[in-house]
């Protein structure tokens, strides 16, 4: 933005006021709509990308914590609910792979997703403070005095989180952690897992797993440092398949990219 340039103080008179508007006029660009805009209703549209299904990627920087944001995918299957919407990652944000979640194959008790259990002690044991199910990846923040769950305080409380992953296909599945506190996690009741303050993104641990069968999965979570952090997700990393995603691409009237890092 060009009034990021300009020091408050030189604002002050009218002539610079003028000066300062000219040029965010000048700084603007206008798209021309080459016939693409508006998309038809039932259209067949290819979103690509993987900043396309991020929802943190949108909050930018200085931001705050939305109670809920809508992703570019969600918003444009929202906007054309008859249109044939395939999603295609493409690579991450850095490397030639991609990662799928595998959130959605997570189930308890009947019902998509983990459940949530909470204490305000560090025991995992007394009065539970709170309960929750979760039906998307995991992304905890008490930035702004943000509890992880309503009735849970900022400090001294404890998580555990249960849910039994039952794959569709076979393949190899990792777990993906991001945490200022400290975790440890189990899967078919044996731990295999336990760190604290992970800084980023981290394959905390891979495993192979097989169609028709079942894995129980258990995250325990402890608050450490103050403004607690969890992020999780269940998912697998398959290389990119550039013929594949060619071939996908000739079938449709258009592709929406979302690019960046």
């Amino acid at each position: 933005s060009p009034w990021a340039s300009i020091p408050m103080s030189a604002v002050d008179s009218k002539a610079n006021r003028a000066l300062a508007l000219d040029m965010a006029r000048k700084s603007m660009t206008l798209l021309k709509n080459n016939g693409v805009l508006p998309l038809a209703r039932n259209a067949s549209v290819i979103v690509m990308g993987p900043n396309a299904n991020d929802s943190v990627m949108q909050w930018g920087n200085y931001n705050g914590f939305p109670s809920h944001t809508v992703t570019l995918l969600e918003g444009i299957r929202a906007k054309l609910p008859d249109a044939q919407i395939i999603y295609e990652p493409v690579c991450g944000y850095t490397n030639d792979t991609t990662l799928h979640s595998l959130f959605n194959q997570c189930s308890i008790d009947g019902e998509a997703g983990f459940n949530a259990t909470y204490w305000n002690n560090r025991e995992y044991k007394g009065k539970i403070a709170a309960t929750d199910r979760l039906t998307t990846p995991f992304h905890f923040s008490a930035e702004g005095s943000t509890v992880f769950a309503p009735g849970v305080g900022l400090k001294n409380f404890t998580a555990i989180y249960r849910s039994t992953f039952r794959p569709t296909d076979s393949g190899a599945a990792t777990f993906r952690v991001m945490t200022n506190g400290g975790v440890t996690l189990f899967l078919n009741g044996k731990q295999i897992a336990e760190a604290t303050n992970i800084k980023n993104h981290t394959n905390l641990y891979s495993f192979n797993y097989e169609a028709g069968k079942s894995y129980d999965i258990e995250l325990r979570f402890i608050q450490v440092k103050d403004n607690p952090t969890l992020n999780f997700d269940l998912a697998k990393q398959t290389p990119m398949d550039a013929r594949e995603i060619l071939n996908k691409l000739q079938s449709a009237d258009v592709v929406i990219f979302a690019g960046g890092i």
